[in-house]
């Protein structure tokens, strides 16, 4: 060793270094005691007398007689410390050159003992650069290590709580650990568990512990990852579907292999079911007259049936083969129809596009047949909104609505002529009656002849009432086309104003709201009060009365009522029990009753007067 320290020595350390425990293991007894001398000022040093290679010991020194009693205490300290550097720097009286490399330096495996070599002399400076730059590598390793261990940690804890199953094998598919999920579904302990080969648990039917090897030698030979898919029986006997996902490391220089198995049995009973629902959707598709489509929101044909066939003509395998089969399909359209119904297709394929989809989308036009004709079609459309964020289809229907057309027009005609003949008889028959009423008014009779006059002047009425109910036949339809919330009180009195009965009395027993065509439920309420009126007996003693049911209401009287045998008649067009009657008066209340979907009977009240039931009412 040398004492000349030179100018080396300023009083500031060499290093900035928090204490490292150094051990000094010499057996020239001289230099040992110089250097724990010189390095008792940085280091905390300590010189056993045999190695006492602990842990917190950082760096050795040595020289070449105690490293060659002491050989196997540093291999065995630098086997236990690692994957920590622990650095030997042994002082040699040697002088160092390339020849200088004992071969008992090695380990059996070839890694060296050794990390570093000075020759005495040696300076203080030099040493202290030459151990720093050991204790730098030990500080990184220990960095180092100290990362990894968290980081193995981390996944330790993470991999433990995974909620899907999941294991960790080798190359050879033998498990190394498991998670606690796989320990549930595979029903086994973690002693159990690993060290076992794939195949030998119990939730792996053969081809799924086939499957998992397979996946686990595509990871292993780094190929692309397919998604793979195995069956797991439970514990509990139940049949879950897996996807398999693998990832290879390398872990002390071994390949290992994580495997995750999550659970898609939902997944799959929702495609099963997807795939029953499609093939009975295309079996009774292809049994209909109607075409049936689908479309996805870009427009592109997913699906037509053999429907359209009939309604045009043309194939439906050559409309599938179409580059731009919705552009074809609309070429069909009658030119008067074309620019509309294309605009309103793509009107909505943007709004289905833009997730502002209506329910439903309805389109009526011709189009003209292969065989020349020209069709009625009435298409219906439904966007329906796929699951797991996928794209939305629109489902749709065409019908054939020719005939319906044809119906349409021939109504339109007997309308029509129902008008000429509401004209006719408004006109052409009330004018006489009116002149025969004028006349009658300026004749002068005697009085033994009024009689006959009476007389006219009944008939003359009774064609008046009969041209009446002939109108409203005529111009009443079979159906209502507006109903609203209308008030029975309300509807109920105004009807009673229009009947000439002062002497009679009117009672609303109670009130209820009906969604009904105002005027036409007046209609109703007139003729069955003119009904109590003209068959009720004496007037001062008559009282109508209206009143809800639990499912709609009724009018009923205080008169002689209806006989048994003719309470299923008087609803026929034309009968009436009354020699001045028209016939056509109840008539009337029961397709003013059919046209708003309800029904009408005639019974009696409890002290025997006429009463007329109408259900099937919705009371608000």
């Amino acid at each position: 060793m040398s004492d000349d320290q030179g100018d080396q020595e300023s009083g500031e350390p060499l290093f900035e270094q928090s204490q490292r425990h150094v051990q000094v293991l010499f057996d020239h007894e001289r230099n040992g005691d110089l250097l724990e001398a010189w390095l008792g000022e940085t280091y905390t040093v300590e010189t056993p007398t045999e190695p006492s290679l602990k842990p917190h010991v950082d760096l050795c020194l040595v020289d070449a007689a105690a490293f060659a009693r002491h050989r196997e205490a540093f291999d065995e300290w630098k086997r236990r410390s690692s994957p920590v550097f622990a650095p030997v720097l042994l002082v040699s009286e040697e002088r160092v050159n390339e020849r200088f490399d004992p071969a008992d330096w090695q380990t059996i495996d070839g890694l060296y003992i050794i990390d570093d070599v000075v020759s005495v002399p040696v300076e203080k400076p030099v040493l202290h650069r030459r151990m720093e730059n050991l204790l730098e590598r030990r500080t990184l390793s220990q960095t180092l290590d100290s990362r990894y261990r968290h980081s193995e940690g981390r996944f330790s804890s993470l991999f433990a709580t995974l909620p899907d199953p999941a294991f960790v094998a080798d190359a050879d598919g033998t498990l190394v650990v498991v998670n606690d999920a796989f320990r549930a579904v595979a029903d086994i302990a973690s002693d159990d568990a690993e060290g076992a080969e794939v195949a030998s648990v119990d939730c792996f039917a053969a081809d799924a512990a086939r499957a998992v090897e397979n996946c686990i030698d595509a990871a292993i030979a780094e190929r692309p990852p397919a998604e793979t898919e195995a069956r797991l029986t439970t514990p509990d006997g139940q049949t879950r579907y897996v996807s398999l996902n693998a990832d290879a490391v390398a872990v002390d220089g071994e390949q290992v292999v994580t495997v995750v198995l999550r659970d898609v049995s939902e997944r799959k009973r929702v495609e099963a079911e997807l795939r029953e629902s499609e093939q009975r959707f295309r079996r009774i598709a292809e049994n209909l007259d109607e075409m049936i489509w689908m479309l996805d929101e870009d427009g592109d044909l997913l699906y037509v049936s053999s429907g359209y066939e009939n309604l045009t003509g043309r194939s439906s395998d050559d409309l599938a083969a179409e580059t731009d089969p919705l552009a074809t399909a609309l070429d069909h359209v009658h030119r008067a129809d074309a620019e509309r119904v294309s605009g309103e297709f793509d009107a909505m394929l943007h709004e289905v596009a833009a997730g502002a989809a209506d329910d439903a989308y309805h389109f009526e036009y011709r189009l003209r047949h292969a065989d020349g004709t020209t069709r009625w079609a009435e298409a219906s459309a439904y966007p329906v909104p796929a699951p797991h964020d996928a794209s939305t289809r629109i489902v749709g229907i065409v019908d054939d609505i020719t005939a319906r057309k044809r119906r349409e027009r021939e109504l339109e005609r007997q309308n029509a002529r129902l008008e000429e003949f509401a004209g006719i008889v408004s006109h052409d028959l009330r004018n006489p009656l009116q002149v025969i009423d004028a006349r009658l008014d300026l004749l002068d009779v005697p009085q033994e002849q009024h009689g006959y006059v009476e007389a006219i002047e009944r008939a003359t009425g009774r064609m008046e009432r009969l041209i009446e109910d002939l109108l409203t036949l005529a111009r009443e339809g079979e159906t209502v086309s507006e109903r609203r919330p209308t008030e029975l009180d309300a509807v109920a009195r105004r009807a009673w104003r229009t009947v000439n009965a002062p002497e009679s009395s009117l009672r609303v027993e109670d009130d209820g709201v009906v969604e009904a065509d105002a005027s036409r439920l007046q209609q109703l309420f007139e003729n069955l009060f003119r009904n109590s009126v003209e068959h009720g007996g004496p007037a001062e003693d008559l009282t109508v009365r209206v009143g809800t049911l639990g499912d709609g209401f009724y009018v009923e009287d205080t008169g002689p009522g209806i006989p048994a045998d003719q309470q299923d008649r008087v609803f026929e067009r034309g009968y009436s029990t009354q020699d001045n009657g028209t016939g056509f008066g109840l008539n009337i209340v029961d397709d003013i009753a059919a046209a708003h979907g309800w029904s009408i009977i005639a019974t009696d009240t409890d002290e025997d007067g006429a009463r007329f039931e109408v259900t099937g009412v919705s009371i608000i």
